[in-house]
């Protein structure tokens, strides 16, 4: 593994006051989890607002519609706390982040990521963000991923199994204009790649849900998900593979202001597809604090595991 460049300021505990927020309000319901997104969040974030750009620390981030460097993640099954964050502070170079970001993964929930084969897609390319680290916490335990960012490739070029090569390949032709823009590595191995899709139909979306073994509740999920019929253009689907390469996930997303009118409106169908009392209770914390008059959601999604497994997903910029 590359080894990860210094980042000007101290690892210490830092954070900030829109993530403090709705940190207290989660431990008010799951104190465990919230105690120790605080902990790893701060040793996170400590390095990015110990920037020399003190002035553009909260705003510089393209993970949310402010500019803050952290985004909060919710799933309508189950209670587990879950964020993405920027691992350095502004001044650091995009194709430095994956680095940072993966030693991270380690120090933090013991996930051994390999990241240097997909840092050698991004040589010689212009990036937006380069890498970002994801943590999810339920109970005590940490789960890392590292979201990758992907210049644009074809499936040929990704560093993954034969199968999951043709698989994307396969995705290519079905779905019209495809783009990989980025991918997720685990600390278990699997990989999930993410993708945008310009002008997707149902048919395209059919022809992607035979890649399951059980992909027909996965229609049925979007499908029920949609205030009225037909697929936002654009929209985004990702798709997981595991270490040798077979599908185990799939995820059609896009962004909460392309289905519903305001952020009431986004809470109200999202907590209604809560599994139960205490999904709808997380994002009701999550989704809580004063009103900005900007989106507090930002993508929604529908995932669905190979065994017909559905639920719904949403990122929410803290408040």
């Amino acid at each position: 593994m590359t080894s990860p460049p210094q980042v000007v300021g101290s690892v210490g505990p830092a954070t900030l006051p829109q993530v403090e927020a709705a940190l207290r309000r989660v431990a008010d319901r799951l104190p465990v989890e919230a105690g120790s997104a605080r902990s790893a969040i701060g040793q996170v974030l400590g390095p990015v607002l110990a920037t020399r750009w003190p002035a553009v620390a909260d705003r510089f981030s393209v993970l949310t519609n402010t500019g803050l460097p952290l985004e909060l993640a919710w799933t309508s099954g189950d209670t587990a706390v879950r964020w993405t964050a920027e691992v350095g502070p502004p001044e650091l170079l995009e194709a430095a982040r994956a680095g940072v970001a993966a030693h991270l993964a380690h120090d933090l929930a013991g996930s051994r990521i390999d990241v240097d084969p997909w840092v050698a897609l991004q040589r010689g390319s212009r990036l937006r963000y380069g890498s970002w680290l994801g943590l999810r916490h339920r109970g005590t335990s940490r789960a890392a991923k590292v979201y990758v960012e992907l210049p644009t490739p074809r499936a040929a070029a990704l560093p993954v199994p034969p199968t999951g090569v043709a698989t994307l390949a396969a995705c290519e032709r079905v779905v019209d204009g495809v783009v990989w823009r980025m991918a997720g590595l685990h600390g278990d191995g699997a990989v999930e790649l993410y993708a945008r899709a310009p002008r997707p139909d149902d048919e395209q979306l059919a022809c992607l849900a035979s890649l399951l073994p059980r992909g027909r509740p996965w229609l049925r999920a979007v499908a029920g998900l949609l205030p009225v019929p037909g697929l936002p253009r654009p929209s985004g689907f990702s798709v997981t593979l595991d270490p040798r390469g077979a599908t185990v996930a799939l995820t059609w997303f896009c962004f909460a202001k392309a289905l519903w009118r305001d952020d009431a409106a986004t809470s109200g169908a999202l907590r209604a597809r809560a599994a139960g009392p205490g999904s709808r209770a997380l994002h009701e914390a999550l989704a809580g604090g004063a009103a900005d008059g900007r989106w507090r959601h930002g993508m929604v999604g529908v995932g669905c595991t190979a065994t017909g497994r559905t639920w719904v997903q949403a990122g929410l910029r803290p408040a």
